[in-house]
């Protein structure tokens, strides 16, 4: 048999062995460098955690030292004294002493806003158009036939010491968006005019359908008296 010479410079391919024990070692290897890396990140965090406390606790003794606590009378005087009760006093009589409808007193708006401006905030005016109705005339009398029993003056009282009171330029009393007209009827007294009393006048059998109803102010928004007298069939108000 013959045998063929193998060439020196013939090249052959690598043959890789792999055994059990080397994919274990590989595995653990790994393995272990996960661990290392989980402690290195933990060891890291833990440090930058205790930097930070020591400087919030420097900083918290600086606030502390710069900034001395006052005790519980001396708060509550500060409290009770911003403001006083001589500037709340006239705060109150400026804002109720002059008209303050839409449309009326700009000299409040002025005030305030450059009252705040002086404290630091920003503020400006802003003039919206809106539709808002005037009375032209009112009246009311109470009639017996033809006859004037009595006529409401329409207004409150003057009472001398409150300037306020005798304002000439005070906002006439009237119920804004109502509608025009004249209207006449029999009168019918409603309490304070909540729903409750239009209840008990139908309980005893008192109808306010066509007629005039009066009621009392307070209790209740002035507007649901409105309609608690509209939601029990058709009347005036």
């Amino acid at each position: 048999m013959k045998l063929d010479k193998v060439s020196p410079e013939k090249n052959y391919l690598p043959i890789h062995h792999k055994t059990v024990a080397d994919e274990y070692h590989g595995w653990h290897t790994t393995r272990r460098r996960y661990v290392n890396d989980r402690w290195i990140r933990a060891a890291n965090a833990f440090v930058i955690g205790v930097i930070l406390y020591i400087i919030l606790t420097i900083l918290s003794n600086f606030y502390h030292h710069c900034s001395p606590s006052i005790s519980q009378n001396e708060a509550e005087k500060v409290i009770l004294n911003s403001p006083s009760p001589a500037y709340i006093r006239n705060q109150s009589y400026f804002y109720t002493s002059g008209a303050h409808l839409a449309g009326k007193n700009q000299t409040q708006a002025t005030y305030t806003r450059d009252l705040w401006v002086s404290y630091g905030i920003k503020t400006e005016i802003e003039e919206y158009e809106v539709l808002l109705n005037y009375p032209v005339s009112r009246y009311l009398a109470l009639l017996d036939d033809d006859k004037v029993e009595y006529e409401a003056e329409l207004r409150e009282d003057v009472i001398p010491e409150d300037p306020t009171s005798h304002n000439p330029d005070e906002v006439p009393t009237f119920h804004g968006y109502s509608a025009n007209g004249n209207v006449t009827g029999e009168l019918v007294y409603a309490n304070f005019g909540h729903i409750n009393d239009f209840r008990t006048l139908e309980k005893n059998g008192i109808s306010v359908s066509g007629k005039v109803v009066i009621v009392r102010y307070g209790n209740t928004f002035r507007g649901l008296k409105v309609k608690a007298a509209q939601g029990n069939q058709k009347c005036s108000a």
